[in-house]
């Protein structure tokens, strides 16, 4: 199992799990402190487990776009796009950054979809374009809150509030040149940070010791997901639910006319939808298992399809796939989780990130 190479800058007392064969940080403390770190402060995640891939060659935008749900053929230098990959039946492997980088084009894929999204585009790719894996000698790391903005124009001196969401610029930093993308995952002003490991080492250093950013793991970091509807791409999700029924269409581009499983994912859009996702919230609850029945009065109306544990509404917050009729905000209903646990669905953004009402100075 792989380590990522600034373990010596961790805190004693870290929780891990292993995700795409590697060790990829869980929590460093406290789960609810963390989470506060998101959301009030600013956050710094590591990015072992991610999938760092180049792909070169001739024509490798075009090679590239027959496999995403948005069209990146017009994809200018500097320029990121996020988007699923599909198989041929329309089930999502993974949602990654896709990122033009002079014609090269640079994949992120978060861990939980790594391995599947770098084994089919070998698969698909292997042929056409030089793919080479970059974490050997680069590594990823992330802040995010709503004043990260304010750290990275003081580290890199550089003017930030130029850098559009989903761009990415190269900034200095320890004499060597580091990508930087306005990209994150918990809603709040995110920025990536990719370079040698190297440097990655000293900006991590730098960033503890100098802006007193705080290690944050991926349990606080779900809970910012689900709060922002974030995509949770899972083998459980995917065989629930398709992308439609899950909501998240808002990561497909239906006038693009040609892609891997675009066929299945337009059958799937013409029919009527029988059943959907919808947000709830059970207060004062701990947990509900993924999986759990739920009911409108005696009648089954659907199920648990994923949920965690909300510092800030003191309760449990989720998904539940219902039938269609019933996959509004506002209803009441029942969950049957070793008793009857009470919730209510919900629209999103379940929480309302700081940064979404803040702006750089």
């Amino acid at each position: 199992m792989k380590k990522s190479i600034l373990t010596d800058l961790y805190p004693e007392g870290a929780a891990f799990a292993e995700v795409n064969a590697c060790e990829v940080p869980t929590r460093f403390a406290d789960t609810k402190a963390e989470y506060e770190v998101f959301r009030h402060g600013v956050a710094l995640v590591d990015g072992i487990g991610y999938a760092i891939l180049k792909l070169e060659g001739e024509n490798v935008i075009e090679e590239v776009d027959a496999y995403v749900t948005k069209d990146i053929r017009y994809l200018n230098s500097g320029k990121i796009a996020e988007c699923f990959f599909l198989n041929e039946n329309a089930e999502a492997l993974g949602l990654a950054y896709v990122c033009n980088d002079d014609d090269t084009v640079v994949l992120l894929v978060p861990p939980e979809n790594a391995a599947a999204v770098t084994a089919w585009v070998q698969e698909k790719l292997g042929d056409c374009v030089k793919i080479s894996d970059m974490t050997q000698d680069n590594h990823l790391i992330f802040m995010e809150g709503e004043k990260s903005w304010k750290v990275a124009k003081e580290i890199f001196d550089f003017p930030i509030e130029t850098l559009p969401l989903r761009d990415m610029v190269r900034v200095d930093f320890a004499s060597e040149k580091i990508m930087l993308s306005r990209i994150g995952r918990s809603g709040e002003y995110g920025y990536a940070m990719l370079g040698s490991n190297d440097a990655i080492h000293k900006l991590a250093e730098a960033l503890l010791n100098d802006y007193s950013l705080t290690w944050c793991g991926t349990d606080a970091l779900d809970v910012c997901m689900v709060e922002v509807n974030q995509p949770i791409i899972n083998e459980a999700t995917v065989k629930q639910a398709n992308l439609l029924e899950m909501g998240y269409q808002w990561f497909v581009q239906f006038d693009k006319e040609e892609y891997c499983g675009r066929d299945v994912l337009m059958e799937q859009f013409e029919q009527k939808l029988e059943k959907s996702c919808v947000g709830f919230v059970a207060a004062n609850a701990s947990e509900i298992p993924d999986g759990s029945e739920v009911y409108l009065e005696d009648e089954a109306v659907g199920k648990v399809v994923y949920s965690k544990f909300d510092p800030a509404l003191n309760g449990v917050l989720g998904y539940l796939l219902l039938e269609a009729r019933v996959a509004v905000s506002g209803i009441p209903l029942t969950v049957k989780a070793g008793g009857d646990v009470a919730v209510v669905t919900v629209s999103s953004p379940f929480v309302r990130p700081l940064s979404w009402d803040s702006q750089m100075e």
